[in-house]
């Protein structure tokens, strides 16, 4: 089995990195400005401060807390009629509006006490065996935010171009919903389908999506 199949949890699963999110974020936050004709130097200015690093503060604890700062600094720049009519009125106050507790998945990441880890910080390999083969694709990336032991949290990015927030261990595999990249990137979806000239889905499709 090579190396990369053999990730360590302690070392891997059990810290956060927040940092694998911001580019992913922050692209779709541009693909969003792009459309609605904002000063994309002016909304990169603005992304630019928010801190992004371990650490006991919230917004280094996960990946919410960005979107939730991020948000807040580009709304000034891309909020306007043409956001909310391609966006749908629901999603986009979904989108621009809600607050971070509103989102699905943000009690998982953004737990303090569930990401602390204090012990040996190379632990035990993590093997691909011991868990259900569909939750392979996920470990094999690597990009994982929290987890404990064998329990493992992280971002998955399929196929589909998504990503999404899941957690793996040995007697089962989870898709937890809405990951942060996953919740800005179909707002910038639904965008690509608007200018291609797809109404067809509507907000509330998006959301179940």
């Amino acid at each position: 089995m090579s190396m990369v199949e053999r990730p360590t949890v302690r070392h891997l699963a059990a810290r956060t990195h927040p940092e694998i999110y911001r580019p992913l974020v922050d692209a779709a936050l541009l693909r969003v400005g792009e459309f609605c004709g904002a000063d994309l130097r002016g909304l990169q200015r603005a992304l630019a401060p928010i801190e992004v690093e371990r650490g006991g503060g919230r917004l280094s604890l996960g990946p919410w807390g960005y979107v939730e700062e991020a948000l807040c600094r580009a709304r000034p720049l891309v909020m306007g009629a043409r956001l909310r009519e391609a966006l749908g009125c629901g999603w986009f106050t979904y989108f621009m509006e809600g607050g971070a507790d509103r989102y699905e998945g943000h009690a998982l990441i953004e737990d303090a006490g569930a990401l602390s880890m204090d012990a040996d910080v190379w632990g035990v390999p993590l093997f691909l065996e011991a868990y259900p083969e569909e939750a392979w694709p996920f470990l094999r990336q690597q990009a994982y935010v929290g987890g404990f032991d064998e329990d493992v949290v992280g971002l998955w990015r399929r196929p589909g171009g998504y990503s999404s927030l899941c957690h793996a261990h040995p007697e089962g595999f989870w898709v937890l919903g809405y990951d942060a990249v996953d919740f800005v990137e179909r707002a910038a979806a639904r965008l690509d389908w608007v200018e291609a000239g797809d109404q067809s889905l509507g907000g509330a499709a998006l959301l179940s999506a």
